[in-house]
């Protein structure tokens, strides 16, 4: 009896270290994967939005409010990428814009990530919209048409999806029972995909 006694106290607070470091491991992996994924997404969202620079740098350059034409063409690029997307002159007048028409905006010069990409040549923030309550990353460039500023370009997703595939991962390394499965962080083309969701 004492020597299953001596097995019994050695042996539970072994497990309880087990299991403590074990959760640690959990979370701390976790919030590695959380912020690799977030400084991916922010890569791909600065692309895009150079490339939406490219794509639209005449039309920014014109300086035209709300344009039919480029509020489709917009539209259409947004739902090809399943991001929210907006071009900017430079006074940070919203020309166009995949969620709302652009004269219902208001000057959006003073947003930081449009405040950074005029400051150091790109910019990046992370934000809860005001409108779907959802916490959202804003990424924008500046268009340049020679040496001069024409305006911005900027791209916006949602974090959800990564949230959702960090607890994937949570859940994976979580030795207590639960339900497997849930939401990954999907890949479209090699890159993450995400529904199209306003500001």
């Amino acid at each position: 009896m004492g020597f299953r006694r001596i097995v019994w106290r050695i042996a539970v607070p072994f497990a309880v270290l087990v299991f403590v470091s074990i959760m640690g491991l959990a979370w701390r992996l976790s919030a590695v994967a959380y912020e690799n994924h977030v400084a991916q997404l922010e890569r791909m969202l600065l692309a895009d939005a150079q490339a939406l620079g490219v794509a639209f740098g005449e039309q920014i350059a014109e300086g035209v409010v709300g344009e039919a034409a480029m509020q489709d063409e917009i539209l259409r690029y947004a739902q090809a990428l399943g991001a929210r997307l907006s071009l900017i002159d430079e006074d940070g007048v919203v020309l166009a814009d995949s969620d709302r028409h652009p004269t219902t905006m208001e000057n959006h010069r003073n947003r930081p990530e449009v405040q950074q990409a005029l400051a150091r040549g790109a910019g990046s923030h992370i934000r809860v919209s005001e409108t779907v309550n959802l916490e959202l990353m804003y990424a924008a460039v500046p268009v340049r048409r020679g040496d001069e500023l024409v305006g911005f370009a900027r791209v916006a997703l949602p974090l959800e999806e990564v949230r959702e595939g960090v607890g994937d991962l949570r859940r994976q390394i979580d030795p207590r029972p639960h339900q497997r499965g849930g939401a990954h962080v999907a890949r479209r083309s090699g890159r993450a995909a995400h529904p199209h969701h306003p500001r």
